[in-house]
């Protein structure tokens, strides 16, 4: 997800009101009928002040909007306080208070009156980013859900009246040395007995290093918000397995197994025998990529966030054109023609090619891999082949190298993998055992690396998710906000 432009980030630890009692919610999840904006102007024409902060206990250096702040709208842009967004767009839809509310954890209480049932519901965006989400209570006043914090506003005046005086406190929309860039890096990291998982986070700012943070899991941004993905190992008697979970940081904490004997499979064979240990290929905003291993067979898949507990595998009819699908076909008949060569090859019943496919790494590009199962003289057996297409935008935001593969393999041999930043100002290169971080002049790697980060050898980096301008020090702020710490290497 490349952030162009910046974005508030407010991190809050208990929300309260008046004896409302707040806490963190999703945006976004409430039902309700979406219904276009009755004209292309904002919905909040003029200019809102920040009435009341809804956390007393709020980190002051985190939060930018206080009591007093101004709020400003006009068409196609949105000013909070002294920065500026542009290419502003809305989706608004008619939702019941109460449900709404429910699903923030807030209560319906004095606030939002008695006769206030059927409300309209705004979400902000900028260039496509989440911003956040209003609540509009009537003409004069509605509440702005951001991250993770809950502000009552008032309107102020009709009028846009706001003229910046500091040209630096404006986001700019192109790359160029010079501004901040930031990564969060997802890493698989192989073990005696399977893989764990952490994020690490690598930024800079002119060129200079700012420290560089871990955490533990999968820490990664989606317009809702950022979200964690963790895996937790499952042992019962003779079967293993593990369980993935996504959940929204701003929702409430989703419930987890603890213990095996929990289970709602334990002491059923059928569903025991189904258990598989799923190996993460790849974390986007809204789709990953596994290899599911079910002690007999081992299939490519891609899952989608919201609902990697039902089991649903993406076809790769969802994601690619008509051409992509063509290609797609074309490459699974050639290496199973090439397969049935081999006289001790014996295809699988119930094969569905189109739900056997994942992503890797090749060359500092995500490639699409395609995988046919089949049995060599009674034993399971595997072919991979890779698609020649580029993965589509829904699958993957941003994926270029603005350096050759070639020079970079010049300048650093050993190099498995890198990734650039939108900002063309540094670049990650990947060896077995280390990341070396870069600057970058057009073209070249610039001098020697301004950092150098050990890695265990058998990490594999399985997400790459950017950040620049101002977005970088909010990325950097919510990622110590969950738990990340200095790297000690």
């Amino acid at each position: 997800m490349i952030k162009k432009l910046p974005v508030l980030v407010l991190v809050f630890l208990l929300l309260i009101l008046d004896g409302c009692s707040v806490l963190p919610g999703e945006p976004g999840t409430s039902a309700g009928r979406i219904i276009p904006p009755s004209n292309k102007a904002d919905p909040f024409s003029g200019e809102w002040e920040v009435s009341a902060e809804l956390d007393e206990k709020q980190d002051r250096e985190l939060t930018q909007l206080r009591t007093g702040s101004s709020i400003q709208f006009t068409e196609g842009a949105v000013a909070l306080d002294d920065i500026v967004y542009d290419n502003v767009s809305y989706k608004i839809k008619r939702v019941n208070s109460a449900d709404y509310l429910a699903t923030k954890y807030v209560e319906h209480c004095d606030l939002f009156g008695e006769d206030l049932q059927m409300v309209e519901v705004t979400t902000i965006y900028a260039s496509g980013n989440y911003l956040g989400e209003f609540l509009k209570l009537d003409d004069e006043r509605m509440i702005f859900f951001v991250q993770y914090a809950v502000l009552l506003l008032k309107k102020v005046s009709d009028d846009w009246d706001y003229i910046p005086t500091d040209p630096s406190l404006q986001p700019k929309d192109q790359g160029g040395e010079g501004r901040a860039s930031g990564i969060l890096l997802g890493l698989r990291i192989s073990g005696k007995t399977g893989y764990t998982y952490s994020t690490i986070w690598v930024a800079a700012d002119r060129g200079e290093m700012s420290p560089v943070l871990t955490a533990d899991n999968l820490f990664f941004p989606r317009k809702s918000g950022f979200w964690e993905l963790s895996v937790q190992d499952i042992i019962f008697e003779e079967a293993s397995g593990n369980i993935l979970t996504a959940r929204n940081l701003n929702a409430k904490t989703v419930e987890k197994y603890e213990k095996a004997n929990d289970m709602e499979f334990v002491g059923k064979d059928e569903q025991r025998s189904s258990l598989s240990y799923k190996i993460i290929d790849y974390v986007g905003n809204d789709y990953i990529a596994v290899e599911k291993n079910t002690g007999e067979m081992s299939r490519l898949q891609v899952l989608p966030v919201d609902k990697l507990s039902s089991e649903a595998v993406i076809k790769i009819s969802v994601l690619l054109d008509e051409t992509g699908k063509d290609t797609f076909i074309n490459a699974y008949k050639e290496t199973a023609k090439a397969l049935s060569k081999d006289s001790k090859a014996r295809f699988l019943a119930g094969e569905y090619p189109d739900e056997n496919f994942g992503l890797s790494r090749k060359d500092g590009h995500w490639i699409f891999k395609g995988r046919i199962n089949y049995q060599s003289d009674g034993m399971p057996e595997y072919t991979d082949y890779e698609l020649k297409i580029a993965p589509p935008s829904n699958l993957i935001f941003y994926d270029s190298l603005v350096l050759s593969w070639y020079k970079i393999r010049d300048r650093v041999p050993d190099a498995v993998d890198a990734f650039t930043s939108p900002n063309k100002d540094i670049a990650l290169v990947k060896t077995k055992n280390k990341l070396l971080v870069f600057r970058i002049s057009p073209g070249q790697l610039v001098g020697d690396p301004i950092k150098e980060i050990r890695l265990k050898e058998g990490t594999d980096i399985i997400m790459a998710e950017w950040a620049t301008g101002s977005y970088v020090e909010n990325w950097r702020n919510t990622f110590i906000s969950y738990g990340a710490k200095a790297l000690v290497n």
